[in-house]
C-alpha cells in the first residue's frame, strides 16, 4: 500500500517539477519510470537518471564542479549506458555559520556519441550567510 501511494505521489509531482523545462531535452527524449527510478529514453537508449546529491559552493568556487563520466552496470533489463555526475566540491570553510551550501539534485544522460543532456537542477540553499571560499 505504501509503495502504491509513493508511486502515485511520484507520478503526480515529478511531471510538475520537470514540465516547465522540457525544452532543454533532446526532441526524442521521453520520461519513463522503472523500479521507482526515473530514466530518460534517448534515441532508443535508456539512460539512468538516479538522483545524485551535488554540493556546490558559491562565489569563486561556483564553477569548479568537475563532472566526470563513468560506466555503470545497467539493470538486467536495460541496455548499457553511461552516467554523468558531478563530483562533490566542498570549497568553503566547514563552519555552519560562515558558508552557503547549495544542495542540488541533477539528472544527466550521455548518448553513445558523447552528447550530454540534463534535467534542470532542483536546488535548496541552506545557511544563506556570507561565504568564505577557498579554491577547490
Amino acid at each position: 500500500m505504501k509503495q502504491a501511494l509513493t508511486l502515485a505521489i511520484v507520478l503526480l509531482v515529478c511531471p510538475l517539477v520537470f514540465s516547465k523545462s522540457q525544452e532543454v531535452f533532446h526532441p526524442s527524449c521521453s520520461w519513463v519510470t522503472h523500479k521507482m527510478t526515473f530514466y530518460k529514453e534517448i534515441q532508443g537508449h535508456n539512460c539512468s537518471s538516479e538522483p545524485i546529491d551535488v554540493f556546490k559552493c558559491t562565489g569563486m568556487c561556483a564553477s569548479n564542479i568537475n563532472p566526470r563520466v563513468i560506466d555503470r552496470k545497467p539493470p538486467p533489463d536495460q541496455t548499457s549506458y553511461k552516467h554523468l555526475f558531478s563530483q562533490n566540491c566542498q570549497c568553503c570553510q566547514p563552519d555552519q555559520d560562515n558558508y552557503i551550501q547549495n544542495k542540488s539534485i541533477l539528472y544527466y544522460c550521455v548518448l553513445p556519441n558523447g552528447e550530454k543532456y540534463s534535467t534542470p537542477a532542483m536546488t535548496m540553499i541552506a545557511n544563506p550567510t556570507k561565504c568564505a571560499c577557498q579554491p577547490c
